[in-house]
């Protein structure tokens, strides 16, 4: 992309400036907001009430221990999902410590 002079443009050249200046900033955002494809070895997701089960905790706890977690999908306030894999690591390692 080259650099433009704006001085070098006559009045009736900024409104098509503009326009395409808009439009970049609309490609930038949406390519910002991209989400990265999971990688191809990801394993399955779980709903919290599994991950209790699997936890042999209670839910409540659950989410009170994950909250902020990288293996925890929070699809909305109501609907938190548990990356299997890292999730049994997570659990590995604090029962070790224990």
């Amino acid at each position: 992309m080259g650099a433009v002079d704006l001085d070098a443009l006559r009045r009736d050249e900024l409104p098509a400036l503009l326009g395409r200046l808009v439009e970049l900033e609309a490609r930038v955002r949406l390519r910002l907001a991209e989400v990265p494809a999971a990688p191809a070895t990801a394993s399955r997701t779980i709903d919290a009430d599994e991950a209790a089960v699997i936890a042999g905790a209670s839910k409540r706890w659950l989410l009170q221990k994950t909250k902020g977690l990288t293996f925890r999908v929070d699809l909305s306030r109501k609907r938190p999902r548990f990356i299997e894999e890292p999730f049994r690591a997570w659990l590995a390692g604090r029962r070790r410590r224990a």
